[in-house]
């Protein structure tokens, strides 16, 4: 055994599948570029040294112009790649230079020649900038566009005088917002999905119907296509949450080094949090560091952008370019994000700082991470001037954007059908497999799961609200005799009486699931348990891991989700456990912890719980210690509450410089951190108190910072 002190060591998140997986998938460049996966195609393309191929991958990533240029340079280029360059000069207008490399007989042709293709968009309130604002006047487009709550009427009220589309393109909505009788429509159907393993549930029986699924990742894209029968096809550079922001409009001096924005310490996005804590804790006062968790109106948002330094950018799924990513480069920025997952290297030759750190492999001092050779900061006053053409090119402004993936889509919809390959072997075929078949007993088990989410819905969005508490009741009873069995039925409606204080009839609840967690009735792509009883920082499902072990589960062929059910599993085994807490049955409920904790090692509402429980027992100090820091390194946002706990065990075991050191790292997060609603991240007194022991061996500056947030708070 190691006599070494135990110290804090944030674990960071490992995703997968990885680039090289993804990479690895593919025979070669051109099947990537057949399956539709342009950013794998484009890294296969480099190492193969097959320069045609790389020109149609960087075309397709959304580089078009560089693309071209690397095309126009090829002599005799293959059919395929004659229709992808014909399709870049369409996209930039350059319409005679198209038809001029087509075949008469080519699909593409008629495209660029007709002028009355019709088109349906549908979005919703959150891909709303997907609609044009400018309508092209070579297409005939009809958009819609359904808010949170509303659902869409049926196809023939929104479809007059006989008007049909060609292609409908449907930008992330699902379920009731997607009007009854559209895939009646003969028309294509493409999607534009974010987040699909978050969503998986809610999202299955659309995409699975889907003629086309767009997606940002290839990681996404690995997953999908061993999900759904439908093409995937990636586009790494394009998003639509947000309206470009240009280094021009960017003036003043650059004064902060790393920033952050949106959901930075969610228990929901654990990996983000890990990431971000590890930077927040970065142990040099000289380094100007602000992270703001939760949203910026877009003004305040752009103005933080053009101080950056450095704008963090992360990723759960690898191989493309996030949001705050485009949003960074384009207001001028250099990217920070983990290494070995972001699509950075479609930014080659474009003069864009795009850096990726390794926070596993390297101390956490500023130092190292800006003096790194590839990591160095530029001066207050850059801009990056010589990338802003690059930039503008890659991440076009609006109109410019939806309107060059409207006809993107269309070119899609033209490559479903089409015979020309890039490859003599056949490219990955999608999935023909999209799980099991319902039985009646499955059709009848779905849908009073469907009633039973609604209706725990409406409980979780108004809890004193009698008639959904009578509501719930109802059907609960009417589930347990039907569906005793039932995996979705018995931990959701677990979790709900918990959330209703009737913690016996709870923990006889997830007793029960426990008892068939092997044999249950559980079907998991429709089966759905993502709703919120408790606050986030409360919450005991770990909701990231389920949906990970879920969409890797599926593109497996493991239809019975072995894994989602062991992050189930051991979330019951989490609610038992703190069940026995609250009895003051110490010894039941640290047996149930630990079980918990052997079914998914990394649920980290677990590792708290455990830990704190056995603070209070007055078990073994340095297992416990050894248990408070497991839990903190699972999920850093836990050190807030465990600080005093750690610091008490490190010096009773003689590691004062370990207490300080932790300290430290805590302050250093949480004078850089600031959020948008204070309550979701309180911060208890005895933590206060606690770091106030130590600040006397702290430079009086940073003592100062943190005794001035303290009064800011209180």
């Amino acid at each position: 055994m190691s006599n070494q002190p135990r110290r804090l060591n944030i674990r960071q998140v490992e995703y997968t599948p990885t680039k090289d997986d993804v990479i690895a998938s593919y025979a070669s460049a051109g099947d990537a570029l057949d399956a539709g996966d342009y950013y794998a195609a484009l890294e296969r393309s480099r190492r193969e040294g097959a320069v045609e191929l790389e020109g149609v991958a960087l075309l397709m990533c959304g580089w078009i112009e560089k693309g071209l240029k690397i095309l126009e340079g090829i002599s005799t280029p293959s059919s395929a790649t004659r229709l992808h360059q014909a399709f870049g000069y369409w996209c930039l207008e350059r319409d005679q230079e198209a038809l001029a490399i087509l075949e008469e007989s080519s699909a593409l042709r008629s495209l660029v020649e007709s002028k009355s293709q019709r088109l349906l968009l549908i979005a919703g309130a959150h891909t709303q900038r997907a609609v044009p604002t400018i309508f092209p006047s070579d297409l005939d487009i009809r958009a819609f566009v359904w808010g949170p709550g509303e659902s869409a009427p049926p196809i023939s009220d929104i479809l007059e005088d006989d008007w049909q589309p060609d292609l409908i393109i449907v930008f992330d909505v699902y379920g009731n917002r997607i009007p009854d009788g559209l895939y009646d429509l003969d028309a294509p159907v493409i999607f534009w999905t974010y987040d699909f393993d978050f969503h998986l549930t809610r999202q299955y029986d659309d995409l699975a119907r889907a003629d086309i699924i767009s997606c940002a990742f290839s990681g996404e894209h690995y997953l999908l296509n061993n999900i759904y029968a439908g093409r995937v096809v990636t586009f790494p550079t394009h998003d639509v949450y947000t309206p470009r922001m240009r280094d021009s409009e960017c003036s003043g001096e650059r004064d902060l080094d790393i920033v952050h924005t949106g959901v930075s310490f969610s228990s929901l996005m654990r990996g983000k949090a890990q990431f971000l804590f590890s930077l927040a804790a970065l142990d040099d006062p000289e380094l100007n560091i602000s992270i703001r968790n939760g949203f910026l109106e877009v003004g305040e948002y752009h103005a933080l952008l053009a101080r950056a330094k450095y704008v963090v950018s992360f990723d759960r799924l690898s191989g493309g370019i996030q949001t705050r990513a485009m949003d960074g480069l384009s207001a001028g920025s250099a990217v920070l994000g983990p290494a070995g997952r972001p699509a950075n290297s479609i930014l080659d030759g474009s003069g864009a700082k795009f850096c990726e750190l390794n926070l596993e492999t390297m101390s956490l001092s500023a130092g190292e991470l800006f003096e790194a050779p590839d990591l160095h900061v530029p001066d207050n006053s850059s801009k990056i001037k010589n990338t802003v053409t690059a930039i503008e090119q890659i991440f076009p402004a609006s109109p410019e954007r939806e309107v060059r993936f409207i006809k993107r889509c269309l070119f899609q919809s033209i490559l479903l059908g089409s015979k020309v390959k890039f490859s003599e072997t056949s490219a990955p075929e999608p999935s023909s497999i999209i799980g099991p078949h319902s039985t009646d007993e499955n059709a009848g088990h779905s849908r009073i799961c469907i009633q039973t989410l609604r209706a725990l819905e409406l409980f979780a969005a108004n809890p004193l609200d009698a008639d959904a508490r009578a509501k719930v009741d109802a059907i609960m009873t009417h589930a347990g005799d039907e569906y005793p069995a039932s995996i979705p039925l018995n931990f959701n409606i677990g979790r709900y009486l918990w959330a209703a204080d009737r913690k016996d009839d709870a923990a006889e609840m997830f007793k029960r699931l426990y008892s068939h967690i092997d044999d249950g009735l559980f079907d998991p792509k429709h089966d759905d348990i993502r709703i919120h009883f408790l606050p986030l920082n409360a919450e005991m499902t770990p909701f990231e891991e389920y949906y990970n072990a879920l969409s890797k589960d599926l593109s497996t062929g493991d239809w019975a989700a072995s894994s989602a059910r062991a992050v189930v599993a051991a979330t019951a085994q989490c609610y038992i456990g703190l069940y026995h807490l609250q009895l003051e049955d110490n010894a039941r409920g640290i047996e149930a912890l630990q079980k918990s904790m052997e079914l998914w090692p990394a649920h980290f509402p677990a590792a708290r719980l455990l830990a704190k429980a056995m603070y209070a027992d007055g078990q073994s100090e340095a297992e416990t210690l050894d248990a408070l820091l497991y839990a903190a390194e699972l999920f850093a946002p836990y050190l807030t509450e465990l600080l005093p706990m750690i610091t008490q065990l490190m010096g009773k075991l003689g590691d004062d410089e370990g207490a300080k050191m932790t300290v430290k790292s805590w302050c250093n997060f949480i004078t850089r951190t600031r959020w948008a609603r204070p309550s979701d991240h309180p911060i208890p007194e005895e933590t206060w108190d606690t770091v106030a022991l130590y600040l006397d061996d702290f430079p009086d500056q940073f003592a100062q910072n943190v005794n001035s947030l303290r009064r800011e708070i209180s």
